[in-house]
């Protein structure tokens, strides 16, 4: 091989480094990364500025840190517009974190389950760890059941019949019935809660969001540890939940 090939060979193999580093992380630094991989910081910011300019990685003008952009899972998000719909979320991602001091996601329809597309994560000592293009399937996370609560009648019902209801935890619902009930009860109340379905320890708040005509395109909602999103607190949580979710929905003209 050629010294010039085995220059672009070494480029490469540091950019999927760089890749691999932001798939595992919620955001990084130049520093950071250069510490963690054992490359100059030059080259750490010239290929972390190529991942930007081919939209595969997204600077935080706030932080300098750098993640992932949601084009990394272009396959998974085709049918929307989600780069605009992060751009428009994001301030509302961020207040929710700040108003309740947990986790925050935002999850968007990809095939028969959810995915996140977006995150913000508590600074507190125990909080959920949300990993954007991480599956929210939708019987057993509350952004997942938001999601298809509501879904159109038709869309929702083929999606119920879509959904294996495997489980996860002792309370992941695996009875159709049952999941009908509850998909019903989330719509009603337009908010979804999940009580350790999904992981124990954990429990979770959701509410869909709509564009201005009405149509159902995400959810948002917040997850933490049963010592603080318990019984007591859950309806005030709720309620914040929903008033970022309305605010947001406000703001949505795609």
């Amino acid at each position: 091989m050629a010294d010039g090939e085995k220059q672009v060979v070494s480029s490469l193999n540091r950019g999927l480094l760089i890749l691999e580093a932001l798939i595992e992380s919620d955001t990084l630094g130049v520093s950071e990364l250069s510490r963690m991989l054992s490359i100059n910081k030059t080259t750490v910011f010239r290929l972390l500025s190529t991942l930007v300019a081919r939209g595969f990685a997204e600077k935080d003008p706030e932080t300098s840190k750098y993640r992932l952009s949601a084009k990394f899972n272009r396959p998974r998000f085709q049918a929307l517009d989600d780069v605009r719909l992060r751009e428009l979320s994001r301030p509302f991602v961020e207040k929710l974190t700040h108003l309740t001091g947990e986790s925050t996601g935002l999850c968007m329809l990809s095939g028969n389950s959810g995915v996140l597309i977006d995150n913000c994560i508590s600074s507190q000592m125990i909080t959920a760890k949300l990993t954007i293009g991480m599956d929210e399937p939708l019987h057993c996370t509350s952004l997942g059941k938001a999601l298809l609560s509501a879904q159109p009648e038709p869309e929702r019902e083929r999606l119920i019949r879509a959904t294996s209801l495997f489980v996860m935890t002792p309370n992941t619902i695996s009875d159709e019935n049952a999941f009908r009930e509850e998909i019903d009860r989330t719509a009603r109340e337009g908010a979804a809660w999940d009580d350790e379905e999904y992981s124990l320890g954990m429990r979770c708040i959701a509410a869909p969001v709509f564009t201005v005509t009405g149509m159902p395109v995400a959810s948002i909602g917040i997850s933490g540890p049963l010592s603080r999103v318990n019984e007591s607190t859950r309806r005030a949580l709720t309620q914040i939940v929903k008033s970022v979710a309305a605010e947001l929905s406000q703001t949505l003209e795609i």
